[in-house]
Formats: C-alpha cells, sequence, structure tokens
C-alpha cells in the first residue's frame, strides 16, 4: 500500500477538512480529518495502488 510523507498527509489532511467546510459547512479538526483519510487508505487505497 502506498506510504505517504507527513507533507502530503498534511495537504491532505486540509484539503479534507476545506472539503467538509465548502460542501458540507462542517468544521472538522485534525484528529477527525486524519481519522477519515486512514479509514479511505485502508479500505480503498488498494484498489487505486493495484
Amino acid at each position: 500500500m502506498t506510504e505517504f510523507t507527513k507533507e502530503s498527509k498534511d495537504i491532505i489532511i486540509k484539503n479534507i477538512q476545506n472539503y467538509f467546510k465548502e460542501n458540507l459547512d462542517q468544521d472538522i479538526g485534525n484528529f477527525d480529518a486524519l481519522f477519515l483519510f486512514e479509514f479511505f487508505h485502508d479500505q480503498i487505497g488498494g484498489y487505486f495502488y493495484n
């Protein structure tokens, strides 16, 4: 499975937070965004990697 650098993860986390704010009018913190990122990474990451 693909591993991300800390810098890449930080950018992805910020993008998730921005998406929730702009599209769902919800503020989510770093922990919630990281949890969501890790969930999708674990659940569907393999489909993109292979």
